[in-house]
């Protein structure tokens, strides 16, 4: 018999011997029982053996968690930032997904009353959430792929058979008005309607400090999202729901923040990327500069230019242009569960989805103290340089200024990018859950999703459009005259089928068994 073999027994043997009845310990204390479906079935917490974070709607208010991000503050081992292409990135237990690639899976699942979905609605605040789960360690057996860190459930409010409703407003600084609201409606004895919604308006906390701009605020929030569950009992053993969300927003929300770093002395790079500090990107550094000095537009040294005035304040920023954020998502939810067999439970979920977003913001975040120089391109005699627009994939391919589309004159060194994301998903389950008296149980399933996205990310900038429409070039002129990464279109199926079996082998111990297929 190998040491392997032995140690696999005793560690198997251990919570036997070792297990003495601690349920005489475990004495009613008159807390309230908190039921989650981290199992894919619901659960007193206390009997779920794995790390799980709950938190109904009294504790999210108690302990002020209002967003996504305020988890990160309540719950060991988690943390959230937000990234540069309109996403988020969440770690837990130090595991976490920097994939920014369309075809990249993420770390942690999130999902929307038990439906994975890939929503805007943990950008804003909560409302009308029954609870908020958060399951800790790899859930891939039971969740899928992009469950490796974990997962996040967020159940909405279920509707009830008593007429009600509540309405919370707030204002505070930065013009902020923010506006809650429920009405649950019984229709009939079998059939109910919850209804709900949220809007946040609110100046922005960061300051423009571009000349001409100077004190205007930026990053706002103009955010509105309701939502309206219909819940219908078939019969005494089948109850079946359809949900129906809208998310909007359309501000000035910044995608990212401010940048700081070293300045660097060559032309390569605008930043030092050995050093940390304080200061701004060197003006004209990069691509866009060195195309613009051989336009003979600037010099070639960094030193030359003129660097931009420092910034002091954390939430102080240059914007030559105003920050754009729009999103316009909707998703349609009907679920049905079944209770005809005795001990077992039948549900099934299916959903569809779509999301477009859009983000515009300044790339070189410089004050534009930095100016072209006048006289020494004769195309360009007075030192003002055309930006391409945006065009729309769809309409106009990448022709930006060769297709008219021109975001504006300007004579310094300038660049800008944008975000934009199509994705229409649609997905579906079929899951059966046992609750036997026994000391065997056992939950299984089916899943499948497909997904079609599209994504285009563009950088513009000046110095790219001066050589563009240099006639020098002719023939040989820069085409399109921005960067541009497209996605057209990444296209997703996945199936896959799912078993997890329960043995209790006494009230402290039990082993499970599972296996799953992709």
């Amino acid at each position: 018999m190998s040491k392997r073999f032995l140690i696999a027994i005793i560690f198997m043997i251990a919570p036997l011997i070792f297990s003495k009845n601690s349920s005489a310990q475990a004495l009613d204390s008159g807390i309230e029982e908190i039921l989650v479906t981290a199992e894919r079935s619901e659960q007193s917490i206390q009997d779920v053996p794995i790390a799980v974070s709950a938190f109904g709607s009294d504790a999210l208010e108690l302990q002020q968690i209002e967003t996504f991000g305020d988890l990160q503050f309540n719950i060991p081992s988690i943390t959230y930032t937000r990234g540069n292409f309109t996403g988020g990135s969440m770690s837990i237990r130090g595991v976490a997904s920097a994939a920014v690639a369309a075809s990249g899976d993420g770390a942690v699942a999130y999902h929307l009353d038990s439906v994975p979905l890939p929503t805007s609605i943990f950008e804003t605040e909560f409302y009308d959430v029954e609870r908020v789960e958060i399951l800790r360690g790899p859930q891939g057996t039971l969740y899928g792929a992009n469950a490796t860190a974990g997962t996040v459930n967020l159940i909405f409010a279920r509707p009830t058979n008593e007429a009600g409703g509540s309405v919370e407003i707030e204002y505070g600084d930065y013009n902020s008005k923010k506006i809650k609201l429920a009405m649950n409606m019984p229709l009939a004895d079998n059939l109910r309607l919850r209804v709900s919604g949220m809007n946040l308006r609110r100046d922005g906390f960061s300051t423009n400090m571009f000349p001409g701009k100077e004190g205007e605020d930026i990053d706002g929030r103009d955010i509105s999202s309701y939502r309206a569950v219909l819940e219908a009992d078939l019969n005494e053993n089948t109850i079946a729901r359809f949900t129906y969300m809208n998310f909007e927003e359309d501000d000035n929300r910044a995608r990212a923040g401010r940048q700081m770093c070293k300045m660097t002395e060559t032309p390569a790079y605008g930043c030092n990327p050995f050093e940390f500090g304080r200061e701004q990107p060197t003006a004209g550094s990069g691509l866009n500069g060195l195309l613009l000095a051989a336009a003979g537009l600037q010099s070639f040294s960094p030193l030359d230019t003129a660097p931009s005035n420092p910034l002091f304040g954390i939430r102080e920023s240059y914007q030559a242009i105003d920050p754009v954020y729009k999103v316009d998502e909707k998703a349609y939810i009907f679920a049905i569960e079944n209770n005809s067999f005795e001990n077992i439970t039948i549900k099934a979920n299916f959903a569809l989805h779509d999301r477009l977003i859009f983000t515009q913001q300044d790339y070189t975040n410089n004050d534009g103290r930095t100016k072209l120089y006048k006289g020494t391109n004769p195309f360009f005699p007075d030192g003002k340089l055309p930006i391409s627009g945006w065009t729309d994939p769809n309409g106009g391919g990448s022709m930006g200024i060769f297709g008219d589309s021109i975001g504006g004159y300007h004579d310094f060194p300038f660049a800008y990018d944008t975000s934009m994301g199509d994705n229409e998903y649609k997905y579906g389950d079929i899951i059966i859950s046992s609750d036997f008296d026994g000391n065997v149980n056992f939950v299984a399933g089916f899943n499948m999703v497909e997904s079609e996205l599209v994504n285009l990310y563009d950088v513009y900038f000046n110095g790219g459009d001066a050589v563009a429409l240099a006639p020098i070039l002719s023939g040989a002129r820069l085409y399109p005259s921005h960067y541009r990464n497209l996605t057209n279109p990444y296209e997703l199926e996945r199936k896959g089928l799912f078993t997890q079996v329960y043995i209790d082998v006494n009230e402290d111990t039990n082993y499970h068994a599972w296996c799953e297929m992709e």
